[in-house]
């Protein structure tokens, strides 16, 4: 086992991440011949938010570490913000922190009235409104199934909708 843990941390510490179109040869212990890795055939999701600072602009630590275990673990989770760009790029650059796993369920960096029905999917989703069009949401999420987490980036809180009676409780993200 501690050979295994060495070989991970050489290849962590050792191996860059190839960049756009390029590959990496590379050489491990034991082993005779170089091994490649190549960027994936699929479309690249560190492409989609360029700009992680901005995260840390708008965000605590505390915030950023429980949105990210609310991707990982798959969650239903809706941002509200007044500005549809600072949402957006809210959103898309969560999305890139997945990396290399991509988020595969619903994913709206900007929500439309029309697609706001699409609150109440089953399954998990990651969407974005914004505040002008939260109160319109409400009606919506009161009849989706439980379990939404709401971000609100104005207030800096952390709500789940527990009987969507609007009734919601605040998380503590510390």
């Amino acid at each position: 086992i501690d050979n295994l843990k060495k070989l991970i941390a050489y290849i962590v510490k050792s191996i860059p991440v190839p960049r756009h179109q390029s590959k990496v040869l590379f050489p491990l212990p034991y082993y005779n011949q170089l091994i490649d890795i190549s960027e994936p055939y699929f479309k690249d999701m560190t492409e989609l938010g360029d700009n992680p600072i901005i995260l840390l602009h708008n965000l605590s630590i505390d915030q950023i570490y429980c949105l990210f275990k609310l991707l990982i673990f798959e969650q239903k989770i809706l941002i509200v913000g007044k500005s549809n760009d600072l949402v957006a790029q809210i959103i898309l650059n969560f999305a890139s922190l997945l990396y290399p796993f991509e988020w595969l369920h619903t994913f709206i960096p900007i929500m439309s009235e029309k697609m706001l029905k699409f609150l109440q999917a089953f399954l998990p989703f990651f969407n974005g409104i914004n505040y002008s069009l939260f109160s319109k949401a409400i009606p919506v999420l009161a009849k989706a199934a439980k379990g939404v987490f709401i971000f609100n980036i104005v207030e800096h809180t952390i709500n789940i909708n527990s009987n969507y009676k609007n009734n919601t409780k605040k998380i503590n993200t510390s």
